[in-house]
């Protein structure tokens, strides 16, 4: 069970004036996007009360000229009075042109009582990528006999209810109730093309009205019953039974809390407080929430499905995506996070100074969730990239233990730059897991240094370039071309580093021991310990990317190898990474001016020959020699650290000549070894593989491999944990479908 959290009303005084003893400072930011469009006025006219309408007014102004739309999204009972069955959502096609005001009138109606939301995107549909293509308004309305409230998107007003649970008194003749409701809390995100997107980790709070200001449950605080924790793609479950006097005519309420395990948002826009004597619980409103048609009479089994909770597309959004960051900071840990990272507050305000967010730490007391740390995000900058970019200044932060001097002190090209290439990397694991939209041209410490302009795409390259140089050579270090997970989709087979596979370093060294305050020492810290060539590899990068870009770094590797055999020979296949061959402004840094092609031979790598760019195959005239090959990129820089290696099975019949190796370790490189090594090895047929490492007193270390592998020659890039220095023993151990088992070993010298 989660521990309720406290809530600390502070909004309506926290920019009023901050205490004598406090002192506030930005620890880091991102600005505020250019506006293709904006709303000028937007007004909701009317009683609201049931069954009446009214009329919503928007006033728009477009900052250029072509194609737009305007989308209504009214998910409950207020809606446009020409609603149709089944609709929530309507969009409408508009001509825009620069500077000319728009307007739009909708007459609507509340259908029943309740509460509702109903927000209105105005969007340029050919909008500049750098800049906001759309411009988003909502209103919350709750409708009763008695009267109508309504709410525009931050304007405070807090609603307290007495929260209470368990029995009031056992009644003399009971009756066993059933309840089963589910669902899914979600959102309309305005910055994802208006896909309609769950809120992952939110709880759902089911309560029975008691009364005027007062809700009750019959069962004590328990996931399932007075609760529920939305899944990954916002889904919740109530399944509980209790037994009570008759509760005829007693309506349920569903109510989501504003808050998730990454952060608290603050309170704005009607809110309700459920106060009991466990803490209280703050919630959005009734008009973001559900309330349940009542109980018939004679019935004790409740039940409904598909329950639509819906909040506004701003609220939704940074719940949706810190969780998002929140989880792969998470993941790239395992889930074993070695220092904190707790629940951090995020205020939706007007952000000043032309900043789309705000990172902020205090010394002393300020009126906040946390008065240490905190998040402002500007109205329209709810967006993934932005949200991302502060939280992970957080992470940042949280990386040094929560020492605010530490962050202080660092010089904001390493703050910035990590916290945008933070941002990307986060919102690939959104795009990989989760399929959400990730803006190609927005900040994208991929394709940025390979642009002509270079960095362009990256919001600080006009003001302050050398934080998107940082950025781009933590992506470039960072990046795996074998993790799929951490590499969108629209870049797999487009992979630009060399280095790869190095992604939880690229962590660590930020975090370090002590705090870290130039892009100097990150580079030292990150190089330390790494084999020379891996580490010549990162430096190339370094050099390309923040001194001096006509410096190559070495070129990508390559990628999609195969081969074929025939009469003719063998010839092996490869596609290149770099993206030199994917369009001409991408010019910059790492092309291959050829291929390397090796065959392993007693040990060693033979040179068979060299190929020039432009290029993706080689033909090896016969006699066809069995064993393994690798294809190496190559430019001025050297070769791509980490090759393609081919294994060339045995084809018996075929027409050529060819000799097969004996089962067991081929070789171990480097040896000895630091950190990172590769074990070369044969299977003669399809086995179950296990690949230890054991120490000399036959104590395991790791197991490296467990799966079944195919016949032939095959070649394991591996990482060894923490280990003194010294000689281990790696054993290969392979079953084959008779149950027969057979066994090598090969020593390796560790020098740490």
């Amino acid at each position: 069970m989660k521990i309720l959290k406290p809530f600390v009303i502070y909004v309506a005084i926290a920019f009023m004036g901050l205490p004598l003893n406090a002192q506030v400072e930005t620890q880091g930011w991102i600005p505020k996007r250019d506006k293709e469009i904006v709303i000028t006025n937007f007004d909701l006219a009317g009683s609201l009360l049931p069954g009446s309408t009214g009329t919503l007014t928007v006033e728009y102004t477009p900052n250029t000229s072509g194609p737009g739309e305007i989308c209504l999204d009214f998910p409950k009972h207020l809606a446009p009075v020409d609603q149709l069955p089944g609709e929530t959502y309507r969009v409408s096609p508009v001509d825009l042109v620069d500077g000319q005001p728009g307007q739009l009138t909708i007459p609507v109606k509340v259908f029943k009582a309740g509460g509702s939301h109903f927000s209105v995107t105005t969007r340029v549909n050919n909008a500049v990528p750098e800049n906001h293509p759309h411009f988003q308004r909502y209103v919350n309305v709750i409708s009763s006999s008695s009267g109508s409230v309504r709410t525009y998107d931050l304007e405070p007003r807090t609603s307290v209810f007495q929260d209470e649970y368990g029995s009031q008194g056992f009644p003399a003749s009971p009756i066993l109730y059933h309840i089963i409701v589910d669902g899914r809390v979600a959102f309309r995100d305005a910055h994802q093309k208006d896909a309609i997107r769950g809120i992952p980790n939110a709880r759902v709070q089911l309560r029975f009205l008691s009364g005027p200001g007062s809700l009750w449950h019959p069962m004590q605080p328990e996931e399932g019953a007075t609760f529920s924790t939305t899944d990954a793609e916002g889904y919740f479950h109530f399944d509980f039974e209790f037994a009570a006097e008759d509760m005829t005519g007693r309506e349920i309420i569903l109510l989501v809390e504003k808050s998730n395990d990454a952060v608290q948002l603050n309170s704005d826009g009607g809110d309700y407080v459920l106060s009991s004597t466990l803490g209280d619980i703050i919630t959005f409103s009734l008009s973001e929430g559900v309330k349940l048609p009542p109980i018939p009479s004679a019935t004790n089994m409740i039940v409904h499905n598909d329950i639509d909770i819906r909040v506004n597309g701003n609220d939704g959004a940074i719940l949706r995506h810190c969780y998002h960051a929140y989880e792969f900071v998470r993941e790239r840990y395992d889930n074993n996070l070695p220092f904190e990272l707790p629940i951090i507050e995020v205020i939706r305000m007007e952000v000043p100074d032309g900043k789309a967010g705000l990172f902020k730490t205090s010394r002393g007391t300020f009126p906040t969730f946390n008065d240490r740390y905190w998040i402002e995000i500007d109205l329209l900058s709810t967006d993934a990239t932005t949200l991302m970019h502060e939280y992970g200044h957080f992470v940042n932060l949280a990386m040094w233990d929560l020492r605010v001097s530490e962050m202080r002190d660092a010089t904001s090209q390493v703050k910035e730059g990590w916290a945008i290439f933070f941002s990307f990397a986060a919102r690939n694991y959104g795009t990989n897991m989760y399929g959400d939209d990730l803006r190609e041209k927005d900040d994208n410490t991929e394709l940025a240094p390979f642009r002509t302009p270079r960095f362009s795409g990256i919001r600080y390259t006009r003001t302050e370039p050398s934080y998107s140089q940082f950025a781009c050579y933590l992506w470039n270090i960072y990046d795996s071309y074998n993790d799929g997970n951490f590499l969108a989709p629209i870049f797999a087979g487009a992979d630009n580093d060399d280095v790869g596979d190095q992604m939880l370093r690229v962590f660590e060294t930020l975090r370090g021991e002590t705090g870290l305050q130039s892009v100097g020492t990150y580079r030292s810290r990150f190089n330390a310990g790494l084999d020379t060539e891996l580490r010549a590899s990162a430096n190339d990068i370094y050099v390309n990317m923040l001194t001096d870009p006509n410096e190559p770094m070495r070129s990508a590797q390559v990628h999609d190898g195969s081969y074929s055999v025939n009469t003719d020979g063998m010839t092996l296949y490869w596609q290149p990474r770099s993206y030199l061959t994917q369009g001409a402004d991408r010019e910059y840094g790492n092309y291959e001016a050829g291929y390397n092609i090796y065959r392993l031979d007693n040990g060693d790598w033979q040179l068979l020959t060299t190929v020039a760019r432009g290029t993706n195959s080689v033909l090896l005239e016969p006699p066809v020699v069995y064993g393994l090959y690798k294809v190496s990129s190559v430019n001025p820089s050297g070769e791509s650290y980490a090759p393609l290696y081919i294994s060339q099975v045995d084809k018996r019949g075929a027409d050529f000549e060819g000799e097969r190796p004996g089962f067991g370790f081929i070789k171990a490189y480097p040896n000895p070894l630091q950190h990172r090594g590769a074990l070369e090895y044969y299977l003669p047929e399809e086995a179950l593989v296990t690949i230890e490492v054991f120490d000399i007193s036959g104590a395991k270390i790791a197991t490296l491999k467990q799966e079944v592998q195919s016949a032939g020659a095959h070649h394991e890039v591996f990482s060894m944990p923490p280990h003194a220095s010294g000689t281990v023993i790696a054993t290969l151990t392979a079953v084959d479908s008779s149950g027969t088992e057979l066994r090598s070993s090969i020593a390796l010298t560790l020098e740490r």
